[in-house]
């Protein structure tokens, strides 16, 4: 490879991640408050050392969990004057 090549990589890479790290993200909110669900009992199909991890009182009885599903997207802000060093560097 050329150093042109590998120059123009490594600037790239470095433009990305100073423009990842630009974006921040907003603080989440639970959906709601949190109340106790009652208990279930662990299946026996569950593996030995798994049952244990998940029943630490080794009662039987888990509680019942509820899962939630997060997405989101990311918004770039406007590249300002003082990253136009990127540009500069990747039109080179």
């Amino acid at each position: 490879m050329s150093i042109l090549v590998i120059a123009s990589l490594a600037t790239a890479g470095l433009a990305s991640l100073a423009a990842g790290f630009a974006v921040r993200a907003r603080p989440l909110s639970p959906p709601g408050a949190s109340h106790h669900r009652g208990l279930v009992a662990l299946d026996d199909n569950v593996p030995p050392l798994l049952a244990r991890h998940l029943d630490v009182d080794q009662d039987g009885l888990l509680p019942r969990m509820d899962t939630i599903t997060l997405w989101g997207r990311v918004r770039v802000p406007p590249i300002s004057t003082s990253r136009s060093w990127c540009l500069s560097a990747m039109a080179v």
